[in-house]
């Protein structure tokens, strides 16, 4: 397992800050799918999750189409689209067809 080699460990441990590693919807550099589980304790889903609506709403407000899509699925853990085959193969066969105008206003798809 990944998580037991030593310097993964010791990057997530020592070395890794969540607060040194933000980057603002606007300035990614292409389109963006960001999948939430709603029971993730790693950082706080909701607090992402109203960020990234609000960036999707601004968006919208200047006629701009949002860089990223977020999905929402309430009762995932942190990593639960690991532990989900159906949902990654539905979300890569989505990426690759980039449906982000098949899901609505601002791109959401909550499940």
């Amino acid at each position: 397992m990944v998580v037991l080699e030593p310097s993964v460990q010791f990057c997530f441990r020592r070395t890794f800050w969540w607060t040194h590693n933000y980057i603002h919807p606007a300035d990614l550099p292409c389109d963006a799918l960001v999948v939430l589980g709603g029971c993730d304790t790693v950082a706080d889903p909701h607090d992402v999750r109203q960020a990234l609506e609000a960036y999707q709403r601004g968006c919208v407000e200047r006629g701009e189409t949002p860089r990223v899509r977020l999905e929402w699925h309430e009762g995932w853990l942190h990593g639960g689209l690991h532990s989900d085959e159906a949902a990654q193969r539905r979300i890569i066969r989505d990426v690759l067809t980039r449906p982000w105008e098949a899901h609505g206003e601002g791109g959401q798809r909550e499940s």
